[in-house]
């Protein structure tokens, strides 16, 4: 079906003449309803509508429900360059709009656009120096990032500047922007003012990415804090405790050979991998399914994917180093008792690292996170992100199952079977169903 737009005129309360768009034959104001009622279906239809859709989609920005304004610029974002003509709208959005969701949302569609005017990067960088929304500062941020690699550059001129309101807000972004801002950093490691302070401990938040980089510029200190410190940075609750190392990590010698499986309740998955040295560095095997409720039914339908990967040598020397040292972490609380919050988001994380006959690690947790369960979920949801750090930006090849997917799977649910909540021994089993009908 071709896409076209057009327009019909109505009279506002202040008895203004604005016009208001038609898409596909439909005014704007059954696309809002529709946004409402089918976001999805509604939304894909928007986009595949392309630069036609963008009137419409400007005109819910400004005029829609709170939530058709925050689709409408999802739109614009996944439409790219193709939405340039809207970006004065999103700019105005960006500084303007009462909800910090379509303001979050807006600067992703200015990156998106590719949009590095001055207005905007101004209006990005206030952002991101004041506001005290969180999703809203790491958001714009990252837009910045995306526009401009002197992002890092930026945030520690304002640093200077006295423009964050709290230096540890400087610090979190710039320690989110990982491995992009370490040349900026290490050149301000040395400044005696607020400055080399938040560039230090950024350095240390990003952690085991960054430590042979320290150690090889004489910062030994540093790069022990990172180990220590930077891979609990993104544990929620872990802020009362205090961190404790027993002893030094001895260099590593060997990679290990690596069991992980890690599922989200909620969202409807479940994978298991497994990796061991090759001749081109350390390969690691996956086998992922996403379970799919069918309607009216307790049952699942299960999409499967099988994948490579193989990480440099030196990377996944770096990354075991900072697995043992979880494994030898202890945590203490420095006075009171623990938290009491729970999030809304269960995970499975299962990690097992052997050097040789040897070992290192076993982690496990299967919960909502809590304020009182820090101590039997830090080590798992740590080496969690220590291994989706370690692959990120690295690529994953489609590849068909094998035996041994199975067969690692066969193995993860025999070990726990009847240590794990129902969902995770549902998912395993859907994935393994999956992988026995693949390989028929």
């Amino acid at each position: 079906m071709c896409a076209f737009a057009t327009a019909v005129l109505s009279v506002d309360v202040a008895g203004q003449v604005r016009e208001i768009p038609s898409l596909r034959g439909h005014a704007a104001t059954w696309w809002n309803k529709q946004l409402e009622e089918q976001r999805r279906e509604t939304g894909a239809k928007l986009e595949a509508a392309g630069a036609d859709a963008l009137p419409l989609l400007v005109w819910l920005l400004r005029n829609g429900s709170r939530s058709a304004s925050y689709d409408a610029v999802a739109t614009m974002t996944k439409l790219g360059p193709r939405a340039k003509p809207a970006a004065a709208s999103l700019l105005d959005a960006l500084q303007n709009h009462e909800s910090s969701s379509v303001r979050s949302q807006s600067a992703l569609a200015l990156a998106a656009i590719g949009d590095n005017r001055r207005p905007v990067r101004d209006a990005l960088l206030r952002h991101v120096c004041t506001s005290d929304v969180p999703g809203l500062r790491q958001k714009c941020a990252a837009a910045l990032a995306q526009l401009t690699p002197a992002a890092p550059s930026i945030l520690l001129a304002a640093v200077s500047e006295g423009r964050f309101a709290v230096l540890d807000q400087a610090i979190a972004v710039l320690r989110r922007f990982g491995e992009r801002a370490v040349p900026s950093l290490l050149a301000n490691i040395d400044r005696g003012d607020r400055r080399g302070h938040v560039a230090r401990e950024a350095l240390v938040g990003i952690g085991w990415t960054v430590v042979s980089r320290l150690q090889q510029a004489g910062y030994a200190e540093l790069a022990k804090r990172a180990l220590r410190e930077g891979a609990l940075r993104e544990i929620m609750g872990v802020e009362p405790y205090a961190v404790i190392l027993p002893s030094d990590q001895p260099p590593v010698q060997a990679l290990p050979s690596l069991e992980f499986a890690h599922g989200s309740g909620h969202g409807n998955t479940m994978s298991v991998w497994r990796a061991a040295e090759s001749p081109r560095g350390f390969r690691i095997e996956r086998a992922v399914v996403v379970a799919t409720y069918l309607a009216g039914k307790d049952s699942c339908s299960y999409e499967l994917q099988t994948e490579s990967l193989v990480l440099p040598r030196a990377r996944a020397l770096d990354m075991t180093r900072q697995l043992q040292v979880l494994a030898r972490l202890e945590l203490k609380l420095r006075s009171g008792e623990p938290e009491t919050w729970m999030s809304s988001a269960n995970f499975f994380s299962a990690v097992r690292l052997h050097v040789g006959e040897r070992q290192v690690l076993d982690a496990k947790f299967a919960d909502y996170a809590r304020g009182d369960n820090v101590l039997q979920r830090f080590r798992a949801e740590a080496a969690r992100n220590v291994l989706f750090e370690a692959t990120r930006g690295f690529e994953w090849k489609q590849r068909a199952p094998v035996t041994a997917d199975l067969d690692a799977v066969v193995a993860m649910r025999r070990r726990d079977k009847g240590d794990q909540s129902w969902w995770i021994d549902r998912r395993l089993q859907g994935l393994l169903d999956a992988l026995a009908e693949a390989l028929r």
